[in-house]
């Protein structure tokens, strides 16, 4: 199979993906709201300059004419204005009532306040009399006063008296009235928007959808036994988030240990069979041969009958080695175990051990790891000889532990060193060896994160357990 490459898209947890999604959805209607709103705003401004041009030309060309002296061409001039703009024009009296005008006021004049400031003659620094708020009111209408003096003149004093007011008014710009400039570009984005929020969805939608696919279709493949179905789905680079591919992790993780579990059984089946047939045949024959010999002779039965319980206690030995090889496959327990104090107590009820160093302490299963160092030691004891001497070195390093357990016996052949973790190998059948020690041990270190080694020759046999060291 040919390796996917190490880096395919950003790697996100499930919360930032639909937080995006959720975030990029949401985000579509407040730009087109933010975007109306600068819209209006605009048309707003533009409204209120243009009023504010109007209202200054007009005052520029009554003020500075005899227009004024002439209703007519005053009224003529407001149609103009009015018909060109749009923008509604009136004369006021100082009691605020129409005299004449142009177009629908976009207000009630006579008590708006912009007209009361032109009638009490108070005009800004441009001439008018405007409303600064209007401009942030995107509502309110748009108003634009000024008076109307009458001036008297004589050769030593000019006086000039408010007659009244001419406002300019138009209803407040309203942003639709800009869509139909720019709708087209609003439908592009709405419609960009709408898409892209979609594929987004969709995006989301697969990513989540396509390794839970993977993940139903291999278990579906573990249940009929091929359990390379869970390794082809850990390596699925699509897998881009977070807590899937923690989930991936732990499928696989499972599966595989649900694949050594079922190869365990196989084996131990196996064995079992193959362990317990010999056995249980003779102890058949045994019974047979008592049933049909009524007459045996009494020293004859009580031989046979010796046998049959050597067989019988070896097969208890077997179940119960069995139960315990089971039992070491996980580590429920995690304490702080003396290894000095656990070694001392092993190698005091043997005169040929010696324990040489210190173990310090380790975290695991007092009992298992005491099954582990009272195994190879009897070992050691058993196999090399009357006379031989056994020594437990400890040697601890910064994050593993070494124990050697060391004899100066004949070593074990070259044949031999291949197979003595196996299980249910034994040298020692006859004097009633099942030959699950060293499997037993084995199968503890592992399960604690350790191993075991072998190096044998003539006059030194060393098992070395080698188990990790956490940290404080």
């Amino acid at each position: 199979m040919a390796r996917a490459p190490a880096w395919r898209g950003i790697r996100w947890s499930l919360r930032a993906w639909l937080s995006l999604s959720h975030f990029l959805v949401l985000i579509g209607p407040i730009v087109l709201l933010v975007g109306f709103a600068s819209l209006s705003r605009q048309l707003h401004h533009v409204g209120r300059s243009a009023v504010f041009d109007q209202a200054i030309m007009l005052q520029i060309a009554l003020n500075e004419s005899m227009a004024l002296q002439n209703p007519g061409a005053v009224q003529r001039l407001m149609t103009e204005i009015h018909g060109r703009t749009g923008t509604a024009v009136h004369l006021v009296d100082l009691d605020g009532r129409i005299r004449i005008g142009a177009g629908e006021p976009a207000v009630y004049l006579a008590e708006h306040p912009q007209v009361a400031l032109a009638l009490a003659d108070t005009p800004d620094t441009f001439g008018l009399n405007t409303d600064d708020q209007s401009f942030w009111t995107l509502n309110a209408p748009i108003v634009a006063a000024f008076p109307i003096r009458r001036v008297m003149s004589t050769p030593f004093v000019r006086v000039e008296s408010p007659v009244g007011a001419i406002v300019l008014s138009r209803p407040s710009p309203i942003a639709w009235l800009g869509v139909t400039h720019v709708g087209s570009r609003l439908a592009v984005f709405g419609s960009s928007m709408v898409a892209f929020s979609l594929l987004l969805a969709l995006l989301a939608a697969r990513r989540l959808a396509l390794p839970l696919a993977a993940l139903a279709k291999a278990t579906d493949a573990i249940a009929q036994g091929r359990f390379d179905a869970a390794r082809d789905t850990r390596s699925d680079r699509r897998i881009r988030i977070d807590e899937i591919d923690t989930l991936m992790t732990a499928f696989t993780g499972m599966s595989n240990r649900l694949q050594r579990r079922l190869e365990w059984i196989r084996e131990f089946a196996s064995n079992v069979s193959h362990e317990f047939k010999t056995p249980l045949a003779t102890l058949q024959g045994t019974v047979e041969l008592l049933q049909d010999s009524p007459d045996m002779p009494a020293e004859q039965r009580e031989r046979f009958l010796d046998n049959a319980s050597d067989d019988l206690e070896r097969m208890d030995r077997m179940v119960a080695g069995l139960m315990e090889l089971a039992e070491a496959e996980e580590v429920d327990r995690r304490d702080v175990v003396s290894l000095d104090d656990l070694l001392a107590r092993i190698v005091r009820g043997w005169d040929a051990v010696q324990l040489h160093g210190k173990a310090g302490t380790v975290r695991g299963d007092e009992q298992q790891l005491e099954s582990v160092f009272r195994n190879l030691v009897h070992n050691a004891v058993q196999h090399g000889g009357s006379s031989v001497a056994v020594q437990v070195r400890c040697v601890r390093e910064a994050h593993f532990l070494q124990v050697h357990v060391i004899d100066d016996g004949p070593g074990i052949s070259p044949g031999n060193r291949k197979r003595v973790f196996e299980r249910f190998f034994t040298t020692a059948r006859d004097s009633g060896g099942t030959g699950l020690g060293l499997a037993l041990v084995q199968t503890i270190c592992e399960a604690h994160g350790g191993d075991v080694r072998l190096d044998s020759r003539p006059g030194h046999t060393d098992f070395c357990v080698q188990l990790p060291i956490e940290a404080d």
